[in-house]
């Protein structure tokens, strides 16, 4: 039998690289579920965990996150799971709970720093509901004021098989995402211009920065330049 050569060489190490940025998504509605699942699809992103909450309150969504917060770190290394941790909901002509979820956010972002937590919590409100970033794929939707049954009048004229509560065909989303980001710049420039804020300003959708950082994150991971082609 041959001798097995020894030779003084280290064993060779697999090149890592590293991660991308861990994503913790809580949302209340079906439309949102689907929207995410697809996205998290679409990138094959297993950084993007979603996660649901029973009811449909802002403030249960960030009960939800305040119990995550306190209850998954580990202590003893001093890490967290996630490195950004997001609440979506709508708005829908609840101005009071939206600034208690905000406050719960608040206090959650103030005790990760305080034990030195890389993580960021952070508010993906759609005003006045998840639909309008959905019908910004669709269509240029600049609407002042307008109300829920306002922008699902919009969605149904743009996506009759749209049904609320069912999940959004997915199958209208592909390849226009920068459309859908772009008018949500656009909606945000608007209210600033004419000095609208929160509950006035609608329409109006964080989930443009929510999907801006995971597109961004996923094209630094894979070497892509920040003006090349959309993923999605």
């Amino acid at each position: 039998m041959a001798r097995k050569q020894i030779t003084n060489n280290p064993p060779r190490r697999r090149a890592h690289r590293q991660a991308g940025r861990r994503y913790l998504i809580v949302c209340e509605g079906e439309t949102e579920k689907t929207y995410f699942r697809w996205v998290r699809d679409m990138l094959n992103e297993k950084t993007i965990v979603i996660r649901s909450t029973t009811g449909s309150s802002p403030d249960q969504v960030a009960v939800a996150l305040e119990a995550v917060q306190q209850g998954m770190p580990d202590e003893r290394r001093g890490l967290f799971p996630y490195d950004e941790v997001w609440a979506v909901f709508d708005w829908d002509e609840r101005t009071d709970r939206v600034e208690q979820a905000k406050k719960v956010l608040e206090d959650a972002n103030k005790a990760a720093k305080k034990k030195d937590y890389s993580v960021s919590f952070n508010m993906g409100l759609s005003n006045p509901l998840f639909e309008i970033w959905f019908l910004w794929h669709l269509t240029d939707y600049q609407a002042t004021g307008c109300l829920g049954n306002d922008v699902l009048r919009a969605t149904r004229k743009q996506c009759p098989e749209y049904v609320k509560g069912s999940g959004i065909p997915t199958s209208r989303l592909k390849g226009q995402y920068q459309r859908a980001y772009d008018r949500a710049v656009k909606a945000a420039k608007s209210h600033q211009r004419d000095g609208r804020t929160f509950p006035e300003d609608r329409p109006r959708s964080d989930v443009a920065d929510l999907m801006d950082s995971i597109v961004t994150s996923w094209r630094r991971f894979r070497g892509i330049a920040p003006t090349g082609p959309s993923p999605l």
